[in-house]
């Protein structure tokens, strides 16, 4: 056996040309494909207190602890169009300068940045993901809960004497017809909040 082909087999590529991990990039994101829907402003940042406890009721959002709770918008737009030119959203010419979508790790998940006149985060920056994520980590572990609980409370006997009152005044509610059906068990569908109701 040829020794020089043995070593050359045996000695491994140079470090350039191995394979290596793919590092994510930020660029604009292509919104056009499927449909998206926002995350809650409370989990991401909302109206909460940056100064309370993590955790809390009350406590900070993931915007507050990770991008701090000032931000320099003129200097995020700056940045934003230096970087990627052109803003790819359509943005409210009244109250935003400009509105981009980014990538983020996650393909299911964007990051919409739009520099507001004011020093929070939460004012700039929001995050979107597809309804059908959505619908996996959120909606649809709901409705088997409501399922469940609705399951629970009739096993526990007749429905209480005013409920028949409160469907009536339920059902006078703005789009509400589009999906009561008329019978006691609306009372499911009255549960504020509940995910059977597909918006």
């Amino acid at each position: 056996m040829n020794t020089t082909t043995s070593l050359m087999a045996s000695t491994p590529p140079p470090v350039n040309a191995r394979q290596r991990k793919h590092r994510f990039s930020l660029k604009l994101a292509d919104l056009a494909d499927q449909p998206w829907t926002h995350l809650p402003s409370h989990d991401m940042g909302g109206w909460a207190n940056p100064t309370a406890e993590a955790g809390s009721l009350y406590g900070p959002g993931l915007l507050d602890r990770h991008f701090g709770t000032t931000c320099n918008y003129g200097a995020l737009f700056a940045y934003l169009f230096r970087r990627f030119g052109f803003a790819n959203l359509g943005s409210d010419d009244y109250k935003e300068i400009a509105k981009y979508a980014l990538t983020t790790p996650l393909p299911d998940m964007v990051m919409v940045v739009s520099p507001s006149v004011g020093d929070w985060p939460r004012l700039s920056i929001d995050f979107l993901v597809t309804v059908d994520a959505w619908n996996t980590i959120e909606r649809d572990p709901r409705r088997q809960w409501t399922l469940a609980l609705a399951a629970w409370v009739e096993g526990q006997g007749a429905l209480p004497d005013w409920m028949d009152d409160w469907l009536a005044l339920w059902r006078t509610k703005p789009g509400v017809a589009s999906y009561a059906t008329g019978e006691r068990s609306d009372w499911v569908m009255s549960i504020p909040g509940n995910a059977l109701r597909r918006h």
